[in-house]
């Protein structure tokens, strides 16, 4: 009877603003509780996953020791460094020197120089063909061109027919059966304004002021 009472009191207490303050405290100190214990768990484990990342400094055996015991100190060999790896890291600000030859110190030299006459050097490339084609021999002169004949008046003296006729820059007095100076042409007649000649197989007749280039 008496636990029903003490019941109904803890369900009346808690029905009042106070009795629902105690619960709100009560309920808030068992959460920073849990939360506290739940920290200390995780940074506890975290502690002891953590492994240390750069290297362990070796501790040099005491010299003391050494002394006592009587045992030299066993000497580690010196690591070769090759030296191509070492000219890796250099200076990026640092001009690169070249030689002469065209060679960056402290690199190696994927080219080497091959004396001639060896096998493998260098032969001259032949000379290219000139460009253009070939200059054409200068063509052969043009034959003189032969001087005209022209007839230039008819006239009668001592009753025969004259031709007065040039021929190139030389005047010439003609009659039938004379022939021209230097030339093929022949006069076989000479009548009132016109001359008949033979240049060779051929008949030819000229008027007074006419002209002929053959």
């Amino acid at each position: 009877m008496a636990e029903g009472l003490n019941l109904d009191k803890i369900r009346d207490f808690l029905e009042t603003g106070k009795g629902k303050a105690a619960v709100v405290g009560v309920a808030a100190i068992l959460l920073i509780a849990i939360g506290s214990a739940a920290y200390l768990m995780l940074a506890g484990g975290s502690s002891k996953d953590v492994q240390p990342t750069g290297p362990v400094a070796k501790q040099p055996a005491s010299k003391a020791g050494s002394v006592a015991t009587g045992t030299p100190e066993p000497m580690e060999p010196p690591v070769a460094v090759d030296s191509y790896a070492q000219e890796q890291f250099r200076d990026p600000f640092k001009p690169i020197e070249e030689t002469t030859a065209g060679v960056v110190p402290g690199y190696p030299n994927p080219v080497q120089p091959v004396a001639s006459g060896q096998a493998g050097a260098p032969v001259n490339p032949p000379s290219s063909p000139p460009e253009g084609p070939p200059e054409s021999p200068p063509a052969p002169p043009a034959p003189a061109r032969p001087p005209s004949l022209k007839l230039i008046s008819i006239y009668v003296s001592d009753g025969a027919r004259v031709a007065l006729m040039s021929y190139g820059d030389t005047q010439y007095r003609v009659k039938v059966g004379d022939r021209i100076d230097g030339s093929s042409y022949q006069v076989v007649e000479i009548e009132d304004g016109t001359v008949t000649l033979l240049f060779g197989d051929d008949r030819i007749v000229l008027s007074v002021g006419e002209s002929i280039t053959k």
